[in-house]
């Protein structure tokens, strides 16, 4: 079995080129609760990762702006969420790139509307 070399993530623009370089492709939260980039299916499931990438460094300049993706969304601060390169979703254990054609876009609650930027 080849062993899997780590590639480590610690920017902001490093995480957004590698993201764009292998497109179509997502961060997932891993079996260790640490976050991996990771390549996607967008003609079959684009929730399921395919192939490791790399690996975004714990406390990172990355790892912090995946966690105000995820506050953005949870807080429903549209100004965080439009203005961020990254998205939290589709599912709950995933960010892609803000203008990925599966990114989620913020819900409404009341109306349950998925309103894109």
């Amino acid at each position: 079995m080849r062993r899997q070399r780590r590639r480590l993530i610690r920017s902001e623009d490093q995480l957004l080129a590698i993201m764009r370089a292998n497109m179509p492709c997502a961060v997932f939260i891993c079996d260790d609760a640490d976050y991996c980039v990771m390549t996607v299916d967008p003609d079959n499931d684009v929730c399921i990762p395919c192939d490791y990438v790399g690996h975004v460094v714990t406390r990172s300049e990355a790892d912090q702006l995946l966690d105000r993706a995820i506050m953005a969304c949870f807080e429903n601060d549209e100004n965080d969420f439009f203005a961020l390169p990254v998205r939290f979703g589709p599912s709950g254990r995933m960010w892609v790139l803000a203008d990925a054609p599966y990114a989620p876009g913020m819900i409404d609650y009341e109306s349950g509307a998925d309103e894109r930027a």
